[in-house]
């Protein structure tokens, strides 16, 4: 059975990963499927988690409407694309630009801070690359 796919319900994720994506349209029950975000709309862009132990990037259909998948982390400030690909028969379908990726804004206005306060009162990291 071919599936297919319409949309996805987040527009926006933060770039630090691990926040759910669903993808909806037709897919069959039992069938594990890999998702991928990225700009090649192929399996060599980054691959969602499933969310199951064990499962790694297998994704398999919540409903015979409904996938669900966790992002990885991803690169901030870009529009990209989500393909899903069936595991068994390497069917492939793709929704383009569909999910931007936001930059995590605590992560600058943080050192910010941290480099204006004297060291006393500013403990840790006063930098970006100063981070272990």
């Amino acid at each position: 059975m071919a599936f297919s796919i319409s949309s996805v319900n987040r527009e926006r994720v933060p770039e630090n990963g691990g926040h759910e994506i669903q993808i909806s349209g037709a897919f069959e029950i039992g069938k594990s499927y890999g998702v991928y975000i990225g700009n090649a709309e192929s399996s060599a862009d980054y691959a969602c988690y499933s969310g199951i132990p064990e499962r790694g990037n297998s994704v398999v259909p919540w409903s015979a409407n409904l996938l669900r998948c966790y992002t990885p982390r991803l690169p901030a400030g870009q529009l990209l694309s989500v393909t899903v690909v069936d595991l068994e028969s390497l069917e492939t379908h793709a929704l383009s630009d569909v999910v931007t990726v936001d930059y995590r804004g605590f992560h600058s206005k943080v050192f910010s801070l941290r480099s204006v306060v004297p060291p006393l009162y500013a403990p840790g990291p006063r930098a970006i690359g100063e981070e272990p």
